[in-house]
């Protein structure tokens, strides 16, 4: 069902708490771990504390919570197409007293490595139908 993309957002949820689970058992084995699997309430309440502070002295990419991170989501979930302007890249952003907005800037590309990428996924694709 997850290979085959009967429901495409499950499946690659799916998908990446697979590959996820089996780093973790091999990167575990060689000693190394991550924050992101801590599970210390306080670990996480200061990394909080310190994202807060980083959004007051200024940086505006620390959205925090859900809704000021789905901004730029929403944003273009709900725009016309002539609104969109497809080499522009879409950001949510807080301001210092947590007021959400989307900020626009210039999407760099690089036309080999996304032919490359692409050629990859093709090549998996053409794997799975075989």
């Amino acid at each position: 069902m997850h290979i085959h993309g009967l429901k495409p957002y499950e499946s690659s949820k799916y998908i990446v708490d697979q590959i996820s689970q089996k780093m973790d058992e091999r990167l575990r084995q060689k000693g190394v771990s991550f924050l992101a699997n801590i599970g210390v309430p306080v670990l996480q309440m200061l990394i909080v504390v310190v994202f807060y502070l980083m959004r007051i002295c200024g940086l505006q990419r620390f959205t925090i919570d859900a809704q000021c991170a789905s901004a730029a989501f929403i944003y273009l979930a709900f725009a016309r197409d002539e609104e969109v302007d497809a080499s522009q890249k879409y950001y949510s952003c807080a301001s210092r007293w947590g007021h959400s907005s989307v900020v626009r800037a210039p999407l760099e590309c690089c036309t080999k490595d996304a032919d490359f990428l692409i050629s990859k996924l093709d090549a998996l694709v053409d794997r799975f139908d075989q």
